[in-house]
């Protein structure tokens, strides 16, 4: 949320693990990074950069953000088409460095990953008195802002487990109809679903389909992505895809 501040990086190659030393994704615990995977895989530093200083031109998007590599007043930013986040549960302190932008309709669209369990993981918010809340706050700030949030398919790792959440999924992602929906009536209800697909007994249940699947205890949980498109946003070029399709007739639609 804030540039200069040196960030510890450590990645041993799994799914989601590239989100700084001692976490273990797949068993949501912490612990010192000796602890965790391959003992010889460096720590890599990498400093933080706000996005908002980007945008304002106070910092260049440069290899390694010197002060002196800032943008000069010939190629100064001044408004974003697409900003991707997707940093594995620490998308609120993205946001955080980018308040002012998103305030001001400085992007047009922002596509970020969306994975409350991950947020609450990785921001030590787990526990009934504050799940849900950074996820809660991450999307409030651009519905504040006037940004109409839009959802993607939902998703899990590979490996889980082949339970009715998994057929609960399925419904969601190809019996509801567009992909793209703008689905979010209640942050906390569409929140909490994401937890209700690991915790209810009716998606803990194995698919009849799959009578010889292992059944385990999954925690690292399941997620999507949230577009938010900004009031008056528009797509420059026809688009080629049919999620692109469905943005543009919501946005002609808008416009009319």
């Amino acid at each position: 949320d804030t540039s200069g501040v040196d960030l510890e990086f450590m990645s041993t190659g799994g799914t989601g693990d590239h989100v700084g030393g001692g976490v273990d994704i797949w068993t949501m615990t912490k612990a010192d990074a000796s602890d965790v995977g391959n003992n010889n895989v460096p720590t890599v530093n990498v400093k933080s950069v706000a996005i908002d200083d980007i945008i304002q031109n106070k910092v260049g998007p440069t290899i390694d953000y010197a002060e002196s590599n800032s943008r000069s007043a010939d190629g100064k930013i001044d408004k974003l088409f697409l900003l991707k986040v997707d940093t594995q549960g620490h998308e609120p302190s993205v946001f955080s460095g980018l308040k002012q932008s998103i305030r001001e309709h400085k992007i047009d669209f922002i596509m970020t990953e969306y994975w409350p369990k991950g947020i609450d993981f990785m921001n030590d918010a787990m526990g009934p008195e504050t799940e849900c809340q950074k996820s809660i706050e991450m999307m409030q700030l651009m519905i504040d802002a006037g940004y109409t949030l839009y959802t993607t398919s939902v998703t899990s790792h590979p490996k889980a487990p082949q339970n009715m959440a998994r057929i609960a999924i399925h419904a969601h992602n190809h019996l509801r109809k567009p992909e793209i929906q703008t689905p979010i009536d209640s942050l906390r209800a569409h929140c909490m679903w994401f937890y209700d697909l690991e915790r209810d007994p009716k998606y803990l249940k194995m698919n009849p389909k799959h009578p010889n699947s292992e059944n385990y205890e999954y925690k690292m949980g399941y997620w999507t992505d949230v577009l938010a498109v900004a009031p008056g946003a528009k797509l420059g070029k026809v688009p080629v895809t049919t999620n692109g399709e469905i943005i543009a007739s919501r946005l002609n639609s808008i416009s009319n």
